[in-house]
């Protein structure tokens, strides 16, 4: 139980009153928790206050900007003006400031955010630190990840969780922080004791518009920080000329294979199960290295978790030593094979320089005929499905496009914006995903390379507003199974 009145300074008085959690969702609501009735983009949170209440709400908070207020006998109500605004603060003080207590690393970028985390959650133990991870793929400890359906939780979700892994020995937390998040406020209430920037590229346009703007809202979060150690990708062109400027040499570290880079990485080969590449690390020592990983992508997302943490190591020697037995996140570059069947390669590429760089990471290892299969989710960024169309198309040997998630949009119309952009007749179009992922591995042989892209670690695949239990791994192993 918590009291009221940590909070006071928000609610505008001193109550002595002890109470449970915090909740957004009146459906989540016990007896003695506080009912937080936000205006929300698609509900008012105002017009579950009374159901709250009759759940066992001990107290109301809820916006009152506009004149909205709100009365009950016997609870306590607080109308805040702003409450979005402020919640993420509120929830912080509210649950005793724990990312104060964690040491919280936030990495940001279009791509490799969760498997950078996942390297970091892998690096630390090997350190003897433990560390939870929130992010995409799930939050909680890398043993046991609980699914989730945002990035970047909820400003009172993110608080809990906190604590949680707080109050389980978590020492650090790899968190994810997407753009989405930032510009929602939802991590105005963390600390961060390190930062990364991972990349920059086409994604979230339906939200954010323009490029430039998508870019700006990363910055921001970076340079908020930025008396914090921030690990950046030196050969990204947009974060090397604008935001390295603006960082302080002495807090800022880069990683990448231009000259210049704090974490330089020279001579990635392609090996039978991973990439072998050079790291010069600070122009102190240059290191031959093993990553059980395929993708030029996933040595800087090794490097850039090096970087993160090489600080709490005592020498190079043990990090890089560990990352010899780093293991791929679920969905990211997965690999399955069978003695009969071609190298079949799951990963979560769903942007155009995503798949792009899972396509030419997998050609590296491609001894046969490269196939790819991919779409486009629905509902979302359509100005770039005519890019993934040619990308595919340009890149692979046979391309099956195919249904990803298409929600309510019509899948012919996101089909149609697709193959707009093909530039080659080297394609066919299987709407039925599975059969579309049968198709392909059934059609090539063991020599061959078999990548099926835009939803690595989800099981689920949503059609209208409904979601149906799927799986691109469920349905390789079967496949590869039976030849």
């Amino acid at each position: 139980m918590k009291n009221l009145s940590c909070i006071q300074e928000y609610i505008g008085q001193n109550v002595d009153l002890l109470v449970g959690d915090l909740q957004a969702d009146s459906r989540r609501i016990s007896v003695g928790d506080v009912f937080v009735a936000m205006n929300g983009q698609v509900q008012d949170g105002r017009a579950y206050i009374t159901k709250a209440i009759a759940q066992g709400a001990a107290a109301v908070i809820y916006e009152n900007g506009d004149g909205f207020s709100f009365s009950s006998d016997g609870i306590k109500c607080f109308g805040i003006s702003d409450l979005n605004s402020k919640i993420p603060q509120i929830a912080a003080k509210f649950y005793g400031e724990p990312s104060k207590v964690l040491k919280v690393i936030g990495v940001t970028g279009t791509n490799g955010k969760s498997s950078i985390t996942y390297y970091i959650a892998q690096l630390l133990a090997a350190l003897g630190y433990k560390c939870a991870i929130i992010g995409t793929v799930g939050n909680g400890f890398i043993d046991n990840l609980e699914a989730t359906s945002n990035t970047t939780p909820g400003p009172i979700e993110l608080q809990q969780l906190l604590v949680k892994f707080l109050e389980n020995g978590a020492q650090y937390v790899a968190m994810e922080v997407s753009s989405h998040g930032i510009a929602q406020g939802r991590i105005n209430g963390v600390h961060y004791e390190r930062t990364a920037f991972t990349n920059l590229s086409r994604d979230h346009l339906d939200f954010h518009k323009t490029i430039e703007a998508y870019y700006k809202v990363k910055e921001d979060f970076i340079l908020e920080n930025k008396d914090r150690v921030s690990v950046v990708n030196f050969d990204d062109s947009m974060i090397r000329g604008n935001l390295l400027p603006k960082l302080d040499s002495k807090v800022a570290e880069t990683v990448g294979m231009g000259d210049g880079a704090d974490f330089l990485i020279k001579e990635p080969t392609a090996a039978e199960c991973g990439t072998t590449f050079k790291l010069s690390c600070k122009n102190e020592k240059e290191y031959d290295v093993f990553v059980p990983l395929i993708g030029l992508f996933n040595v800087y997302n090794a490097v850039m978790a090096l970087a993160l943490v090489n600080s709490l190591a005592d020498s190079y020697e043990k990090l890089i030593s560990a990352m010899r037995s780093l293991k791929p996140l679920i969905g990211r570059m997965e690999l399955f094979k069978t003695e009969k069947s071609p190298l079949c390669i799951v990963d979560y590429a769903h942007t155009p320089d995503g798949l792009q760089k899972a396509i030419a990471a997998a050609r590296e290892h491609t001894r046969g005929k490269l196939y790819v299969v991919c779409g486009c989710g629905g509902d979302r960024d359509n100005g770039k499905r005519p890019a993934m169309g040619k990308i595919a198309t340009s890149l692979a040997d046979r391309v099956i496009f195919t249904n990803d998630n298409p929600r309510t949009e019509d899948p012919v119309r996101i089909m149609n914006q697709i193959i707009e952009g093909a530039d080659c007749n080297n394609y066919q179009i299987e709407y039925d995903r599975k059969q579309a992922i049968i198709k392909a591995v059934t059609s090539s042989s063991n020599s061959d390379l078999v990548l099926i892209a835009g939803k690595g670690h989800e099981d689920y695949q949503i059609i209208g507003n409904v979601k149906h239990h799927f799986s691109d791994q469920e349905i390789v192993r079967e496949v590869i199974e039976t030849l």
